[in-house]
């Protein structure tokens, strides 16, 4: 039994989907890490502690292409839409993150552009393609919980690597 949604529900599934399913890889692509198992957040947190990529923490100018401006992007929005507490986006934030995620993820790697145009023009008013979005958000949420974890590994492997550091000096 096919369900209707709301327009601001649909394209708020959208977004999750592009940036759960379609974003990862892009951020991998970019960054030669090969792990099907990481989200875009442990992505980030690793490239951000491991290499000389300057992902910031705010949206960067239009105007700036780097590989470290997309993947800047692309955590932005995924942080978004996962801390979203309504889960409905209207069309004008819908267009603006759509498309600035979409063109930092073809940047980052043009050969998924297809599945992005599928993935767009796509029914999500079908039940099972909903509870399929749905699964996707409760496993981000587990994913952002790990992640949490790891940050907070990663910041005491950092202070301890300071510290044995400043001991050898």
């Amino acid at each position: 039994m096919a369900t209707s949604l709301p327009e601001e529900d649909v394209m708020f599934l959208r977004l999750a989907s592009l940036l759960h399913r379609i974003a990862p890889r892009a951020v991998r692509r970019s960054s030669g890490v090969s792990s099907d198992k990481f989200d875009v957040s442990l992505m980030v947190c690793l490239l951000r502690h491991f290499t000389d990529l300057d992902i910031q923490d705010n949206l960067p100018s239009k105007t700036i292409h780097t590989t470290a401006a997309d993947i800047s992007r692309i955590k932005l929005y995924r942080n978004y839409i996962v801390h979203s507490d309504s889960g409905k986006v209207t069309e004008d934030t819908f267009l603006e993150i759509w498309n600035c995620v979409v063109e930092a993820i073809i940047r980052l790697l043009p050969e998924i552009k297809p599945e992005i145009d599928d993935l767009k023009s796509s029914s999500l008013t079908n039940v099972g393609d909903i509870k399929h979005v749905l699964r996707l958000e409760k496993e981000l949420e587990k994913n952002n919980q790990h992640l949490s974890a790891i940050n907070h590994k990663l910041e005491t492997l950092d202070i301890q690597h300071n510290n044995i550091r400043d001991i050898s000096d």
